[in-house]
């Protein structure tokens, strides 16, 4: 809980920074007059201190109340709810792709060696590194969707047409595919190093003077060192999983929080921008939690009070 409390703090704070603020965006419409502004404000609360404002905006949000969108005009709770089963599907692809290649190159590169192999790992580690998202999703829909047309432009399904589990798959494969990738790159050196940290560990050494080859070995005995410090990875990758995604949605028109953040933003919906943040807070929290009580099951050395 002081954690959740200096959170929500920070992000009323951290929103309500910038000059400006919803009014703002409406008296930018020519008819908007300053008796209506003012009404808007007062209807708002925005006229109200800053701190009376986040009392009241905290005293809600503990009883479930987020406050009403200001752009759809609907509870703000609702409008983040609609989003958040895109951005999870959108981030368990993402997260599958860059466990499933990253592992699985860091067990290639860190039993082989041949240099061809090792070439081409160092070729997708900087690559996977240096590459952003948006860069590499325009890229994606350039080539492969208006020159080849092998994926759609956007969205999470054909509009207009029937919702199936094909063409669901079909719209999700390239925005987890480029948000993935981000960390296939990561997860693979991490992987990679932590088989050749144990090559010459005792527990290999032996495991090989049994009989084993070097590449059974290292899989059987030294893949399972590996996993803790990857589950240290992964719990602290979520914020910047979470970030990832936000671009992600906004280039591949993906309707979920990020891009409903993004939009948000632009708006000045805080009501709107302050549930989602709250959300990726508590999330990241969870899974913070998630990762310290998942060190006792891979480590039994790992006891908790």
């Amino acid at each position: 809980m002081p954690r959740l409390a200096l959170i929500s703090v920070l992000l009323f704070g951290v929103v309500h920074l910038p000059k400006g603020g919803p009014a703002d965006v409406y008296a930018a419409d020519p008819s908007a007059t300053p008796e209506a502004i003012e009404r808007m404000k007062e209807i708002w609360g925005l006229d109200q201190p800053l701190h009376v404002q986040y009392l009241r905006w905290v005293t809600r949000l503990v009883q479930g109340d987020w406050g009403r969108s200001y752009v759809e005009r609907r509870p703000a709770i609702e409008v983040v709810a609609d989003r958040l089963g895109p951005t999870l599907r959108l981030t368990g692809a993402a997260l599958l792709v860059g466990l499933m290649a990253g592992v699985g190159l860091g067990v290639l590169a860190g039993v082989s060696r041949s240099p061809g192999v090792q070439h081409a790992v160092r070729v997708i580690a900087v690559l996977g590194m240096s590459v952003p998202t948006f860069w590499s999703g325009a890229i994606v829909l350039l080539v492969f969707s208006s020159y080849l047309r092998w994926i759609p432009a956007g969205g999470v399904g054909t509009i207009g047409g029937e919702a199936t589990l094909l063409d669901a798959l079909w719209h999700l494969a390239a925005p987890a595919l480029v948000l993935g990738s981000v960390y296939v790159a990561q997860w693979m050196r991490y992987v990679q190093a932590g088989l050749e940290s144990v090559a010459d560990d005792d527990f290999v050494r032996t495991a090989r003077a049994k009989g084993l080859s070097r590449a059974r070995a290292l899989l059987r005995h030294g893949l399972p060192n590996v996993l803790l410090p990857l589950v240290t990875v992964l719990g602290l990758e979520l914020p910047r999983l979470l970030s990832g995604a936000m671009v992600t949605e906004v280039v591949f028109s993906w309707p979920g929080i990020g891009r409903l953040l993004h939009g948000s933003l632009v708006t000045r919906d805080y009501p709107v921008v302050l549930g989602t943040l709250i959300v990726a807070g508590v999330a990241v929290l969870i899974v913070n939690l998630a990762t310290d009580l998942l060190y006792g099951v891979l480590d039994p050395r790992v006891r908790y009070a």
